[in-house]
């Protein structure tokens, strides 16, 4: 629900509205604990703001308005956005800013059917009512989704048929298609889980998936499979009631949808065991491409959390507020909603700064997301929860859209090299590329040597959709290299806020002139439909023989081979005249007559923040 408050206030104080105070005080939002959407929005965003930085209580008057609001109507007529921001961002010293944020609210007419309201779905996402959401999402797959059968018709990926679930062999659908080792969750008197070799099956079988954060416990403590527990997980099996909750939950859900193996990387890949390791790690995009339905452990930050949590189940019911809103829907009603519904309830948690999990994210067919307060779904044919059982309205579809374009293209392999035709059908390449590497750098990677590797899956369906697994060149791509030589980290920052860092020569993972060898949030440039004139030509790019001084294990993950590239270009001298800072304009001009400009142009490093200083010189390579 809107309260009565935030209704007067936002929607019928006539428009334009430019800056509307919020009615409740800064210090009442500390412990709200009531119904309205807005009002929970806001106090969930100051809680996490003055927690972070308690100063800001300093700065302004706690018993006034802690945010303003601005209602703006967009391009589609009678939509609007509600525009939310933090009061002391604007009304404090300037340089006392801290995170600004602004949250968006998105309005649209509303229409019987697009959500469920008032309805009793449960005080747990794990209840009678959210399970029968979820055989009914599955149900809907196999009954009504086209889409779903043609693209899971590749590669010996399972088909979901209404009478139930076949395989459909292919050239590449065979035992060897299948990860391994998967866990047999058949119920059985002794109650175990038992590892099994996919090598004993008769054929493929349909098998899900689990997406979960590891935590913080020491690996020595968690259950996991190594070689010295291996027999055993296999011989007598895994008492059940041993499992983490997360795993026992996963089994539930797999057992409701009549699915009777499980694949979970902790016990289907042999810990600490770098041989094991380096087999299965290459395989990932055949594990979760090939699964049935890949569950999601969105709001759990370690085994132990489970995927079922308690619930206000109202709070799943979209809000609405009464027309009209200035001269637009007179009798009509207007849904509420956060503009980021999808990312606020899924993406932005814990599970999804895993870089491990953005690779099974876009690999997986199917997935099932339990989020802190309802389930979502997601095939290529729907994205759906809850709160909208039927799917998402198109207003809020922006980024799960886009996540599901890049899905289909990886599972069709349509990619083009180029950008010459804008017209042409699929995503193009490049700006699937630039986008992915710019979400995967923003991800957390416990070790950060697996680097390359927690994006090979994705990386090998690319190459083969190009047809040439060798224009793949350790995060970049042959083809293009010339553009994608302008990578820059990101204000030389980690996403975490923790200054870029690049590796050292003892955990070598990618050459200098990839971006994979930085820490950093990373930024490709795009072009955006237009052919450049490039300044450089690749001369060579070759592998080498790394040095005698690196260990063993290291020159296994990496084939004992580092690239070298040979470029010929256009340098510049750089003398610089004054110090100058990162991100700063700099020109460049003639050394006879400094008046006049020659090229103006932004610099950015790749780790740390410096100044160049008067007198120093660099060197630089003109790309185009």
């Amino acid at each position: 629900m809107i309260c009565s408050g935030c209704t007067a206030s936002f929607f019928h104080s006539g428009l334009p509205l430019t800056a509307a105070a919020h009615h409740a005080p800064a210090a009442s939002l500390l412990h709200y604990q009531g119904p309205c959407h807005i009002c929970r929005l806001l106090a969930t965003d100051y809680h996490a703001a003055t927690a972070k930085h308690p100063s800001v209580l300093e700065k302004f008057d706690v018993n006034g308005p802690a945010y303003k609001g601005t209602l703006r109507e967009q391009s589609v007529p009678g939509t609007f956005i509600l525009y939310l921001y933090r009061v002391w961002e604007y009304d404090v010293d300037p340089s006392q800013v801290v995170d600004v944020k602004q949250i968006m609210i998105f309005v649209f007419p509303w229409e019987d059917g697009l959500a469920t309201r008032e309805l009793d779905h449960g005080d747990t996402t794990g209840s009678l009512q959210a399970m029968g959401s979820v055989k009914h999402w599955m149900q809907v797959c196999k009954e009504e989704h086209e889409g779903c059968r043609k693209l899971n018709s590749k590669g010996g990926q399972h088909i979901i048929r209404a009478t139930g679930i076949t395989s459909k062999p292919t050239t590449d659908s065979s035992p060897s298609s299948l990860p391994t080792r998967l866990l047999d969750i058949r119920p059985n008197p002794t109650d175990t889980i038992k590892l099994i070799s996919s090598a004993t099956l008769p054929n493929p079988v349909p098998y899900m998936t689990l997406s979960y954060c590891w935590g913080s416990a020491p690996a020595t403590s968690q259950l996991r499979t190594t070689r010295a527990t291996l027999a055993s997980h296999q011989d007598r099996g895994i008492p059940f009631s041993s499992l983490p909750s997360t795993f026992q939950q996963t089994i539930q859900i797999a057992r409701l949808l009549s699915i009777s193996n499980l694949w979970i990387d902790a016990l289907c890949i042999i810990q600490s065991d770098a041989e094991d390791w380096h087999a299965e790690a290459p395989r990932m995009q055949d594990v979760y491409g090939h699964s049935y339905l890949n569950v999601s452990a969105s709001a759990s930050t370690s085994p132990d959390g489970g995927l079922f949590r308690g619930r206000d189940a109202q709070h799943l019911d979209i809000s609405l507020v009464p027309g009209p809103i200035g001269d637009r829907g007179v009798g009509q009603r207007f849904a509420v909603v956060h503009k980021n519904y999808w990312e606020a309830q899924l993406l932005e948690s814990k599970l999804y700064s895993r870089a491990w999990v953005f690779q099974e994210r876009m690999l997986s067919p199917r997935l099932l997301h339990f989020a802190d307060e309802q389930i979502f779904f997601e095939c290529p044919c729907l994205q759906a929860c809850e709160a909208f059982p039927t799917g998402l309205p198109t207003q809020l579809l922006t980024r799960p859209k886009r996540d599901l374009q890049w899905k289909r293209e990886l599972q069709r392999g349509t990619f083009e090299r180029t950008l010459t035709d804008q017209e042409r059908r699929g995503i193009p390449f490049e700006h699937f590329w630039t986008t992915a590497v710019r979400s995967y750098s923003s991800c957390d990677l416990t070790n950060g040597a697996d680097k390359i590797v927690a994006l090979s899956g994705i990386s090998t369906l690319m190459a083969r959709a190009v047809g040439d697994v060798d224009e793949y060149l350790s995060g970049m791509w042959r083809f293009m290299l010339e553009e994608q030589l302008a990578w820059r980290v990101v204000e030389a920052r980690q996403h975490n806020g923790k200054p870029a860092r690049r590796v050292g020569p003892e955990a070598y993972r990618a050459p200098s002139w990839s971006w994979a060898s930085v820490d950093g949030v990373i930024n490709m440039p795009l072009r955006v439909g237009q052919e450049r004139e490039y300044r450089l030509s690749i001369l060579q790019c070759e592998e080498r023989e790394v040095g005698r001084g690196f260990d063993g294990e290291m020159k296994k993950a990496l084939g004992s081979q580092r690239r070298f590239l040979l470029i010929e270009g256009l340098v510049f001298r750089l003398n610089f005249c004054k110090e100058l800072d990162e991100g700063s304009e700099w020109v460049l001009v003639d050394p006879a007559d400094r008046t006049r400009q020659m090229a103006e142009f932004r610099a950015y490093y790749d780790v740390g923040r410096r100044g160049e200083k008067a007198g120093d010189v660099s060197a630089a390579l003109v790309l185009w």
